[in-house]
């Protein structure tokens, strides 16, 4: 049945096609006087995603400064507006509530900033690895994780009591569960 489906769309888009006269002669000299809609239009921002672990966790540095100038040099080259890039809690905050180090991010500003290229930064507050596509492991703080070995419901958890460790559950937002303080 769904194929008779697909089948008889495809029949039909294929049954008004054919069925569009062709265009007037007036149609293609009005187009041919407009003006040029290629020189109007703006071209739409791209940026691309860097790598989950460009900052080293384990360093808080750029993980590859070389190679990573050469792939943005190339990304400005093929006309990119910028690059997304994970700002990880558990790289700036690792050292306890607070304690804030953006040593390997403030690199990665300058790197950017330093050929032209513009970066939007993605606040990640939750865990990296474990899933599809994840090839680097970078933790929440363990300042965080000591929290949840004593109080496991800070983590999501679904209606079956299942618990998922790499978030922290909506519902600790508001609450002074982390030496004193909300997340």
């Amino acid at each position: 049945v769904q194929m008779r489906g697909i089948l008889f769309c495809l029949v039909a888009v294929s049954f008004v096609a054919a069925n569009v006269p062709p265009k007037s002669q007036e149609y293609l000299e009005r187009q041919r006087s407009r003006p040029n809609l290629k020189k109007q239009m703006r071209p739409i921002p791209t940026f691309v995603m860097l790598a989950l672990d460009t900052i080293d966790p384990a360093k808080n540095r750029i993980a590859d400064p070389v190679m990573l100038r050469e792939q943005l040099t190339e990304l400005k080259r093929a006309g990119c507006e910028g690059v997304m890039a994970d700002v990880w809690w558990g790289i700036v905050e690792r050292d306890g509530p607070g304690k804030y180090d953006w040593t390997g991010y403030q690199e990665l500003v300058e790197l950017v900033a330093s050929l032209g290229l513009k970066l939007q930064a993605v606040m990640s507050f939750h865990q990296c690895g474990g899933n599809v596509g994840d090839h680097c492991f970078i933790p929440m703080p363990e300042w965080v994780l000591e929290v949840g070995m004593k109080n496991p419901d800070i983590y999501y958890t679904d209606m079956s009591m299942n618990r998922n460790r790499e978030y922290l559950s909506l519902g600790v937002d508001n609450e002074p569960l982390f030496q004193g303080r909300s997340p």
